[in-house]
């Protein structure tokens, strides 16, 4: 894979197949639709901008292999935002469909440099296997990363695709040739692996359950947030998993045990639904794994209690008082310096609002706690 050749514009392929695509695409989606979804999904304006002003730089080819399709055509496998953009701004029939009428000037290029696009530099591969290394090195650990889910269905893949290849071979055997041959850490790999494992089975889940309206794809980075790169932690007990390195790898579409279903479906509604209690990362540590390390407080957050009052019980019961005396003390505190804010008209309102929520509930805490 060494030799660059100028393979021209009308025989190079968009490939369907590719890492960054994570749902599902036909097999007969065409070129032009599968531009528009590229286009729609990762953007091209930084490439349509530096092509406009410099060109094609010869110096990063695509990296393409035979589409054996009986028409001497080429899949990329590298390069795909690349491709779509010059076929965009070459090609009238891909802008028409792929840019707003609005915008489609700023994506038409000059006669000089359609005329320069029309033979692009590739690297021409045999096949997919044998790109394996280069595009693990350059998108795992290199400096053009993908996107995690990306990264991980590449793992993923790769992986299914080496067991296969190898006479008699297991799901080990796979990772530990994946790791030999992209110099990755066993460590990463196994994230990578088992958590697009754990992806596949939620949305097994969501699919099923027409009740549950979430999303992972776009949170997919929340995952290994929650479940830190070794599978280890609260939310990795929560769902079964004490840490990766002890899953086996042969026993890889049974990551989660069955009687966890429900555990994982909370996990799916708490971070990944449409509006979840917990909608960032640093809400997963401050809350979810705090919350997820006590019986008390699960079974809390499970019955529906909101995560302020989950992660209190998240605590030993005297520093549940300690902390919600504080609480309390800093609410009364905002209470008595503004109050002489408030508008004159609103006191009555505001003095019963008080009454019920403050002093009454004061009085029947004095009770329960004996104060004399």
């Amino acid at each position: 894979m060494n030799n660059i050749d100028a393979i021209p514009l009308n025989k190079l392929l968009l490939d369907k197949e590719n890492p960054r695509i994570h749902q599902n695409i036909s097999n007969h989606i065409t070129q032009v639709s599968l531009a528009e979804f590229i286009y729609d999904n990762f953007g091209i304006s930084d490439l349509k901008d530096s092509i406009l002003k410099n060109g094609y730089f010869p110096v990063e080819p695509m990296v393409a292999i035979p589409a054996n399709d009986g028409e001497g055509n080429f899949i990329v496998v590298e390069g795909n935002r690349r491709l779509t953009t010059i076929k965009i701004l070459c090609d009238e029939e891909y802008r028409n469909k792929c840019i707003s009428q609005g915008r489609r000037e700023d994506y038409t290029a000059s006669a000089k440099l359609i005329k320069s696009l029309q033979a692009i530099p590739v690297v021409v591969a045999a096949n997919r296997a044998s790109v394996t290394a280069y595009l693990g090195v350059r998108h795992l650990g290199g400096v053009v990363r993908w996107e995690p889910l990306a990264q991980s269905k590449y793992v993923y893949k790769q992986i299914l695709l080496k067991k296969e290849s190898i006479v008699n071979g297991t799901v080990t055997d796979a990772i530990s040739a994946f790791v030999d041959e992209t110099n990755n850490k066993r460590s990463d790999v196994l994230n990578h692996f088992y958590k697009y494992c754990i992806y596949k089975d939620m949305q097994e889940i969501i699919e099923a359950d027409p009740r549950i309206e979430a999303s992972i794809d776009n949170k997919f980075s929340l995952l290994e947030v929650a479940l830190g790169k070794t599978g280890r932690g609260p939310v990795a007990d929560y769902i079964g998993i004490s840490s990766y390195a002890r899953l086996d790898p042969e026993d890889y579409e049974n990551i989660i045990p069955e009687n966890k279903e429900n555990e994982i479906k909370n996990i799916i509604i708490w971070v990944f639904s449409v509006n979840p209690p917990i909608k960032e990362s640093r809400e997963i540590n401050k809350y979810l794994k705090p919350i997820l390390s006590s019986i008390t407080s699960t079974k809390a957050f499970e019955s529906g209690e909101d995560k302020d009052t989950a992660l209190l019980l998240s605590d030993s019961y005297d520093n549940i008082v300690r902390n919600s005396s504080s609480a309390v003390h800093k609410s009364l505190t905002h209470i008595q310096q503004n109050w002489s804010k408030t508008q004159s008209d609103n006191r009555e309102d505001l003095l019963r609002i008080y009454k019920a929520n403050v002093i009454d509930k004061v009085e029947s805490t004095n009770i329960a706690v004996d104060y004399k």
